[in-house]
């Protein structure tokens, strides 16, 4: 996730995984604006089918600075190829729902460009 996790010209810690359903996760993200932390849960977990999580944007201490969103990622075998489609529910508002949109496309062209080099 550090080689590709954040928009373009972010760089991300992973300072907690638990790849468990009940299981944890925080990361830091520095981007050009500053620091941005994102922390949650894993509430399921299928693999290589389906990953479903709740988190939220929060500060450097931990305290969330967001309403939680759920997002869910799901992964289908498409010949040699995998189609990922990803849902996320619960924003606070459409500009913020499109300022995600635009993240993981980022975050998503990242991952492109991270596994043309592996």
């Amino acid at each position: 996730m550090v080689h590709w996790f954040g928009p373009r010209d972010f760089k991300s810690t992973v300072l907690k995984n638990e790849l468990r359903p009940g299981g944890a996760y925080r990361i830091h993200m520095l981007g050009p604006d500053g620091d941005h932390w994102s922390q949650g849960v894993y509430r399921e977990i299928v693999p290589p089918e389906r990953l479903v999580m709740v988190g939220s944007w929060a500060d450097a201490h931990g305290n969330p600075t967001r309403p939680e969103t759920v997002l869910t990622l799901t992964f289908e075998e498409q010949g040699t190829k995998t189609k990922l489609r990803l849902h996320q529910t619960g924003f606070e508002s459409v500009t913020a729902r499109d300022a995600h949109n635009s993240g993981w496309s980022s975050s998503f062209d990242c991952l492109a460009d991270y596994l043309a080099t592996v």
